[in-house]
């Protein structure tokens, strides 16, 4: 049980440092002209790490599923 404990914070600290990694994108890719190369390719790494992100919450959710104790316990 111990590891899938282990599991799920691991998950959880990839999404925080992905969550981190977007928003520090987010806010450079405001600052540009929506015209710029640079612009396109900070969208592009955006919209992969918010895929990677949504796939990060699915098993993160899957691998704590196990973990639920029923209600009332």
């Amino acid at each position: 049980m111990s590891e899938r404990i282990d599991d799920v914070r691991a998950t959880s600290d990839a999404l925080l440092a992905d969550t981190q990694r977007l928003y520090a994108l987010e806010v450079e890719k405001r600052r540009l002209d929506p015209a710029s190369g640079r612009f396109r390719d900070l969208s592009l790494q955006i919209e992969d790490l918010g895929t990677k992100i949504a796939a990060l919450t699915s098993i993160e959710r899957e691998v704590a599923e196990p973990l639920e104790r029923p209600k009332g316990s």
